[in-house]
């Protein structure tokens, strides 16, 4: 009585095969590397960012403090502006110190769409949009990276309940958008070519 084993293969073929495998797996991962893709994570703060003075006309004070908090977690401090240009450059000519950039947030943009309706003409679903846009500059007033855009959108769902629950669900809704409209503007900062 002879034994057939159906998924008997010969040794040499099954390690050609892993070899093949391994070779073409060190090929992709050296050409993806090699072209300059990268992950990204948590981002290395570059020296020109390491201290900022920060200028906002968001018009929504609570994306001013997460954003002031998303900075100091990055390690990034804010300097206070000097009163005047001519102080500015005394204080910089007495120190040596390497010029100050300013981070600029021009007024933020909120665009709700209403998505669904009910009968009674109550919005049901609502696509809310928060837009951004910020440049760097210089003390000399020059744009040295920007203006750069930047937006968040969440759909928000409103359930039949009361008007103070469903007015709580929108402003946390927006805080949350605020706040990750911050964490967006800084990763994006963390970027830039300086």
């Amino acid at each position: 009585m002879q034994y057939q084993h159906l998924n008997y293969q010969p040794l040499k073929k099954r390690t050609l095969s892993k070899v093949r495998w391994l070779l073409f797996s060190v090929l992709f991962s050296s050409l993806l590397t090699s072209c300059g893709f990268h992950l990204r994570g948590i981002q290395d703060v570059p020296d020109a960012l390491t201290s900022l003075t920060f200028h906002s006309q968001s018009g929504m004070p609570t994306f001013d403090r997460f954003l002031r908090q998303t900075l100091a977690e990055r390690n990034i401090t804010i300097v206070e502006q000097q009163k005047s240009d001519l102080e500015r450059q005394i204080v910089d000519a007495q120190t040596l110190a390497p010029q100050v950039l300013e981070l600029k947030v021009l007024p933020i943009e909120l665009v709700d769409r209403t998505l669904s309706t009910s009968n009674d003409n109550d919005t049901n679903t609502l696509s809310r949009t928060l837009k951004a846009t910020y440049f760097l500059r210089a003390a000399d007033g020059k744009s040295v990276y920007g203006p750069r855009f930047i937006s968040v959108s969440s759909t928000l769902y409103n359930q039949d309940g009361a008007i103070d629950s469903v007015n709580a669900q929108q402003v946390e809704g927006l805080q949350n958008m605020q706040q990750a409209l911050a964490d967006k503007l800084i990763n994006d900062l963390l970027y830039a070519p300086l």
